[in-house]
């Protein structure tokens, strides 16, 4: 009898200690294009002067200071990749880190080998365990806002001259 109730106090303690867990949303992968004068798709890998995913190197602005992006533990470690996006063409996937923020707002660059640099900055909106953007900035220009972030038929097209 007293190894009953044992076994029926430790199973009580233990379901009190679990918690339920609510998850985390993240919404923070925003789509570029890098064109050039001639409106070409610089990502699509048959161009023969086109950006390959070598070509680009990620930063994030931590305290003032540009630190290179490397999660070796996920499956796109400078958080971006280029995909095929339906008749768009290749794009650039890039996912914004949520951290660090400075009033709420991530600064990234995106390095290109020619030399080039793009700071693309995101504006968070967290809501209970949710987070996302409401506004994108490329190089201090505001290139979308609100919902018009989410309902892009396309992505942010960066020109290279």
């Amino acid at each position: 009898m007293m190894m009953k109730n044992l076994y029926l106090l430790i199973i009580i303690v233990f379901f009190m200690g679990c918690k339920k867990n609510e998850g985390v949303i993240l919404a923070t992968d925003v789509r570029f294009g890098y064109r050039n004068a001639a409106n070409e798709n610089l990502l699509e890998p048959t161009l023969a002067n086109g950006i390959k995913a070598d070509d680009i190197d990620t930063y994030v602005l931590v305290n003032g200071v540009k630190v290179k992006i490397d999660n070796a533990q996920m499956g796109n470690p400078e958080n971006f990749r280029i995909i095929k996006d339906g008749d768009i063409g290749h794009v650039l996937l890039f996912y914004f880190p949520t951290e660090p923020s400075v009033n709420n707002k991530v600064t990234c660059y995106l390095k290109l080998k020619s030399g080039r640099e793009d700071e693309i900055t995101m504006e968070l909106l967290k809501n209970g365990s949710t987070t996302t953007y409401d506004k994108v900035w490329v190089n201090g220009q505001l290139a979308c806002s609100g919902k018009d972030c989410f309902s892009r038929t396309g992505p942010i097209i960066i020109t290279v001259p």
